[in-house]
């Protein structure tokens, strides 16, 4: 149960930190929208069943970087994989599920914004140990705020790590 626990953390930390970007796509979106496109890259990425083979893990560590500022993204990119190659080598016996998502927007300022997980549940299976989050009680990881910042760059929200 501790394992589960503390892969719980930590995905839910790598999560948070993810969780309020773009991802090099059209500008049209919200920050909220692409907040939930986050957290579905996120479950794909933990559920893939190529996760073990360095390539994929390579892949999803790329994808997933791109959701923060482009001066954060290398940083970002080499804990992302780093935990990506710890978890991987689970195989089938890591489940992540996302369900009932909804992102909210708290404010927007030019290219500023805020938002707030609204609702939604984190499920994660490690080994058999099941563990379920409220993602609107628990915050955005370990500060426990209730919201996050974004940052838009040439028309693009990103995180702010």
């Amino acid at each position: 149960m501790k394992l589960v626990r503390r892969l719980a953390s930590g995905l839910m930390l790598l999560m948070v930190m993810g969780v309020l970007a773009a991802c090099g796509g059209s500008a049209a979106e919200a920050p909220e929208v692409r907040a939930e496109k986050f957290f579905s890259d996120f479950a794909a990425a933990f559920n893939d069943p190529k996760l073990s083979e360095a390539a994929t893990q390579e892949k999803w560590a790329d994808t997933l970087s791109k959701y923060f500022v482009p001066e954060q993204q290398a940083a970002q990119k080499t804990e992302i994989l780093t935990s990506l190659q710890q978890l991987g080598s689970l195989g089938a016996e890591l489940n992540v599920k996302v369900e009932n998502l909804k992102v909210e927007k708290v404010s927007e300022s030019g290219d500023d914004a805020e938002i707030k997980i609204a609702s939604g549940t984190m499920s994660m299976s490690v080994l058999g140990q099941e563990q379920k989050t409220d993602m609107a009680t628990e915050g955005f990881g370990s500060s426990g705020s209730s919201t996050s910042k974004m940052k838009k760059v040439d028309n693009v929200w990103y995180i702010i790590p």
